[in-house]
């Protein structure tokens, strides 16, 4: 009978807790989706004989945003406040490569995950920059070839397996890393409806710091690696968590 007490006095004290711990630390959370394109290329010099270009590609996600510090009050609603930003997205990209006769592009797709120093500033009533940098982590799960031959046409090439190699122009033959990891860094603007609710748009670069892929020549023996960078545009939808108790905000309750 003590120990049915105890629990139950725990449940109770746990419940006022979870009731008393007011919104304070979710008032400084907001959650978001984005989505936009890409445009990627590769570190180095492309194979022997081929130029490299940019291709386009896509890529949509979702984070969370910690706010955890204002550095300057101002005169309005809006503050200069530092935060942590955690992501996930799922991106297609890859680059391209030419020669006179053949246009090969490639369009990897990847599991990604962010983690990014936000600095947000004031720039108006209803708009509000901000600047962001920080690390972030590449799965590689799937890639397409896309072949563009003058005199054949459009040839497609899939590959799920990272020990598959896809021939290319002449004898190269390009292999991707499963794992990659890199920095970004950018900014954007972001205009807010009402206390709540935001919309923002978003430039990025992204460098990788690993090897993405690699290419072969058989009849050279050569071996030679590379990274991607990609140019990166999204656009999204930010909620942020109100001054109420997170349930009643959850549940739709007066704020």
């Amino acid at each position: 009978m003590f120990n049915k007490m105890k629990k139950v006095k725990n449940f109770v004290l746990i419940i006022i807790l979870l009731t008393a711990f007011n919104i304070n630390a979710f008032s400084q959370l907001s959650a978001g989706l984005m989505f936009g394109i890409n445009m990627t290329t590769i570190n180095d010099k492309a194979p022997s004989g081929t130029e490299k270009g940019f291709n386009n590609g896509s890529n949509f996600g979702f984070f969370l945003d910690y706010k955890f510090g204002d550095l300057f009050h101002s005169e309005n609603k809006f503050v200069n406040m530092l935060s942590l930003q955690f992501e996930y997205s799922y991106a297609k990209r890859g680059p391209k490569f030419a020669t006179d006769t053949i246009d090969y592009y490639i369009k990897n797709s990847y599991h990604e995950g962010y983690l990014v120093l936000k600095f947000t500033f004031p720039l108006s009533k209803k708009f509000k920059g901000f600047l962001l940098g920080g690390p972030y982590i590449s799965y590689w799960t799937f890639s397409r070839s896309i072949y563009k031959i003058s005199d054949v046409g459009v040839i497609y090439t899939n590959r799920i397996n990272y020990s598959n190699e896809v021939q290319v122009i002449g004898d190269y033959s390009f292999i991707w890393s499963n794992i990659n990891y890199g920095l970004c860094g950018g900014g954007g603007l972001i205009y807010q409806l009402d206390k709540f609710n935001s919309f923002f748009f978003e430039g990025r670069l992204l460098r990788d710091l690993t090897n993405s892929g690699k290419y072969n020549s058989n009849t050279q023996d050569y071996n030679a690696r590379f990274g991607f960078t990609s140019l990166n545009f999204s656009i999204g939808y930010i909620y942020t968590f109100g001054s109420k108790k997170i349930l009643k905000e959850l549940f739709g309750a007066k704020r």
